[in-house]
């Protein structure tokens, strides 16, 4: 469903998103009059009253929004109440349970959410239907990536061997549960599991081993991050860049492990630091230097084999990261995106009249104060051009203002990075077809 960009689409689209706003004003209508009952329904374990309240008032807003009651970790008395309305892995309809959210009353007792929370309390009492084994005495480690993310191993007394399926699928019910939704969602990109006697007999023989450099690390040090900085330096740089520097200075440390109760403020910290080191000003607020020209292996089979781009961290996070957030690379409200212009031999072959379309976006965008341009690219069907966007209404129209001029072809749409944008896009005219579906995170 698009809803960022559904009033750029068609009279359909805008009509279907007034439906879906009216229906949202309805279920909220309809929860301020019963919620002295949903609280009752709570407190006197009436699971299947609400069950039943959701079905009929919140699923018509969209069928698989999921929704959750538990107490206001908040709330030092217990007495309110938290009312989760997320859509948990279907990444496309965060920005409806968004604007579900933000359209939610002010009512006594109540708060409202589109993340799980996190547990608060004592993990070692903690149950849960869909595990199936005690998780007392489990630690975690977490890893920094250069990905801007995080990896988490957990250690485990029945894990039997490394990252086994069914393992791995706990840990991520377990990190949910511990850490909170919207943590797990925007910072953690691979979980890990081993066994812990694996864990103590490896300490054990570090404690007695001499210290291994990081090209002879082992099993001590296996971890995703490792396979991030590899790809990084693997990549071939057509034109000599920091990067390279930079990642030959990166080393992987071994991270201790801690108590799950302990993981969630450490993670908050460390997530912390890391927003700290973004710059200050919006991306268009600032001139951009070292243009870097990349030619990697995950895109030599791809659509888009050369890129161009100033933030080559950036390109790489949205090959390897399992989920893509801009907020990892600005702490302002902008999203990366790109426009694609398909079926553009003129622009794939002549390069000075691709940086010329380049440079005269960047100015318009950057005058209009609505974002920036970050290079671009060509491939076997398309070509690219990346971006930044500060102001998507104000972007959406200097774009297609830029694309008539320019001649550019009906195909031609600005697509979006970011995962939970999966769905949006803006055509370049008011004829421009549809996309691919989820072309955006695929390229």
């Amino acid at each position: 469903m698009r809803w960022h960009t559904a009033q750029f689409g068609s009279n359909e689209d805008i009509e279907e998103q007034a439906r879906v706003s009216e229906q949202i004003d309805r279920f909220w209508k309809q929860f301020a009059a019963d919620s002295e009952q949903l609280r009752s329904n709570f407190f006197e374990d009436k699971t299947e009253e609400t069950v039943d309240w959701c079905e009929a008032y919140l699923k018509p807003i969209h069928e698989d929004l999921m929704w959750e009651v538990s107490r206001d970790i908040l709330e030092v008395g217990n007495k309110s109440l938290v009312f989760t309305v997320t859509p948990e892995s279907e990444y496309a309809l965060r920005p409806l349970t968004k604007a579900v959210i933000e359209r939610a009353p002010e009512i006594p007792n109540w708060r409202f959410t589109q993340f799980k929370e996190p547990l608060i309390g004592d993990f070692n009492d903690f149950e849960h239907s869909m595990l199936k084994h005690s998780w007392s005495e489990v630690q975690g480690q977490i890893n920094e990536s250069p990905l801007k993310c995080f990896d988490i191993t957990l250690s485990a007394k029945h894990f039997k061997k490394d990252n086994k399926d069914s393992d791995i699928a706990e840990a991520l019910t377990v990190l949910t549960t511990v850490l909170g939704e919207e943590p797990v969602d925007l910072w953690i990109n691979f979980v890990l599991t081993e066994p812990q006697a694996k864990k103590k007999a490896l300490a054990k023989a570090t404690k007695k081993a001499p210290a291994k450099s990081k090209k002879d690390d082992g099993d001590t040090l296996k971890i995703a991050a490792a396979q991030d900085i590899e790809a990084l330096k693997k990549s071939e740089i057509i034109k000599k860049s920091e990067l390279e520097d930079e990642t030959e200075n990166i080393e992987v440390e071994p991270q201790p492990f801690y108590p799950l109760n302990s993981l969630r403020n450490i993670l908050a910290t460390r997530v912390a630091e890391l927003v700290d080191e973004l710059p200050i000003e919006r991306c268009w607020e600032r001139e951009l230097q070292g243009f870097y020209s990349l030619k990697g292996s995950s895109w030599e089979e791809g659509l888009r084999p050369v890129i161009t781009t100033p933030y080559p961290a950036t390109i790489f996070a949205k090959e390897r990261r399992m989920l893509f957030h801009s907020s990892a690379f600005t702490r302002h409200d902008e999203v990366f995106a790109y426009l694609k212009m398909s079926q553009e031999q003129e622009l794939a072959h002549d390069v000075e009249a691709r940086f010329e379309l380049e440079d005269k976006l960047d100015r318009e965008l950057r005058k209009a104060g609505a974002g920036c341009v970050l290079g671009g690219g060509v491939g076997s069907e398309a070509a690219y051009i990346d971006m930044i966007i500060s102001n998507l209404p104000e972007a959406a129209e200097i774009l297609r203002e830029q694309a008539r001029k320019a001649k550019l072809p009906e195909t031609s749409w600005l697509l979006f990075y970011d995962t939970y944008w999966v769905d949006e896009w803006v055509g370049m005219y008011k004829r421009t077809p549809p996309p691919d579906a989820h072309e955006g995170p695929m390229w």
